[in-house]
């Protein structure tokens, strides 16, 4: 029987970290855990209070161990989307005497010859980005196994961010008691997860990433991560409107944006989405002044994310996907024809993870297990103790004597 194979993946996003624990079992990829933990140490992309980020992230490691019985040991890394570079290299692997057959491993040697020759100052490789595999002439971004070669052009993308910035992030992570697995760039995860790399073959495919203080911008094309940009504001300037507008707090106008603020124009109407009391007085907020509340900030954010996309939109076929948590506001969709490219708004279809605001964790499991299949790493993400142990060989007896009972019974 197949074994179970566990992942957990971290990003340190803004004012909480987004934790995910997974198995892939015959196939599939199952959500075992999701956990979210506020934290005030990050701002701008930037660890201000390294105890504070670290104190959140060993308050979701136990509370995952209790959950699930078990301890990570090690975890993927997602890295912000700030001073990235795609850098490409080119190496030539020759195939040795004999059958002169491109092999797996030619491809693996090819990789780790870049790797190991990879070097730029103040910057760290975080990722591999596409590689192109060039034999006679005939590019693909598939290995071309088994086909007669004397030598093997492999173009390998190196994601790299400045190393700081890595650092950074890494040591909270060691600072909480685990190992980094691997780093993976958030922007760079949600493309994986939503398709984006797939879809970006013959068009340019904008991934916009909707957070709350920051519109981050990463362009797609022919597979390849051609660089980042970001607004330095998100979807806290539209909640705040609304706070400013009926004196709520933060937290209530937050949630009045994020599940009863956008409505299609002929939604705007007087039902109401909001009754509080303030002094004895009974207040309410009905969708068209709730809308009206908005309208000014997004309508400006709308006509910001068009001008950065200005030069992408000449192309007609060029695309748009929205991510991030700001995708789990309900009504975006309705905005699409707002904006100056073709619009979709993504969010994971994983059981237990269907919140945009999971993409770049999710995406960041499915990055790692394609590059460890070529680079043949294995490591252990998990463990048990001997109690753990004995339950799990208790219920797979148990589990193995209910089915020789029916199997017996049947017959």
């Amino acid at each position: 029987m197949q074994a179970k194979q566990y992942y957990a993946s971290i990003e340190l996003a803004e004012d909480e970290l987004r934790l995910i624990v997974g198995e892939f079992y015959m196939s599939r990829f199952n959500i075992l855990k999701a956990e979210r933990v506020k934290t005030s140490g990050i701002e701008n992309k930037k660890i201000i209070d390294q105890d504070n980020v670290t104190s959140a992230i060993v308050k979701a490691l136990d509370d995952i161990e209790k959950a699930l019985g078990f301890r990570i040991k090690s975890i993927i890394l997602c890295i912000p989307s700030v001073d990235v570079k795609c850098i490409k290299r080119r190496v030539n692997i020759p195939i040795e005497e004999g059958s002169k057959r491109i092999r797996l491993a030619h491809a693996r040697l090819g990789v780790e010859k870049a790797i190991d020759t990879f070097q730029m100052p103040g910057y760290e490789f975080v990722n591999i980005g596409s590689i192109k595999y060039t034999n006679g002439g005939i590019s693909s971004r598939t290995i071309p196994l088994d086909e007669q070669a004397d030598v093997l052009t492999m173009d390998v993308d190196f994601i790299c961010v400045n190393q700081k910035t890595v650092y950074s992030y890494v040591t909270c992570i060691e600072s909480a008691g685990i190992v980094v697995q691997d780093i993976c760039l958030e922007n760079y995860a949600i493309a994986e997860e939503s398709a984006i790399i797939e879809s970006s073959m013959n068009n340019y495919v904008v991934l916009l990433n909707l957070e709350k203080s920051e519109t981050g911008f990463a362009l797609f094309y022919k597979g390849r991560l051609l660089g980042c940009e970001a607004l330095n504001y998100g979807y806290s300037r539209i909640a705040n409107a609304i706070r400013r507008k009926f004196r709520l707090s933060y937290r209530e106008s937050m949630t009045l944006l994020k599940e009863s603020a956008i409505y299609a124009p002929k939604d705007l109407n007087d039902s109401i989405v909001y009754i509080w009391s303030e002094k004895d007085d009974h207040r309410q907020i009905t969708r068209k002044e709730i809308y009206e509340a908005i309208d000014e900030e997004l309508s400006s954010w709308i006509e910001d994310v068009n001008s950065a996309n200005e030069m992408i939109a000449e192309n007609p076929a060029s695309k748009m996907v929205i991510s991030g948590s700001g995708a789990d506001i309900v009504g975006l969709e309705i905005l699409n024809d707002r904006f100056n490219l073709e619009t979709n708004v993504y969010l994971p279809t994983t059981v237990g993870v269907r919140k945009g605001c999971y993409a770049a964790t999710l995406g960041s499991i499915y990055c790692h297990k394609k590059w460890q299949e070529l680079l043949n790493a294995q490591s252990d993400t998990v463990e048990y103790s001997a109690t753990n142990t004995r339950e799990m060989q208790k219920d797979e007896d148990n589990a193995f004597t209910k089915k020789l009972k029916r199997i017996l019974l049947n017959k």
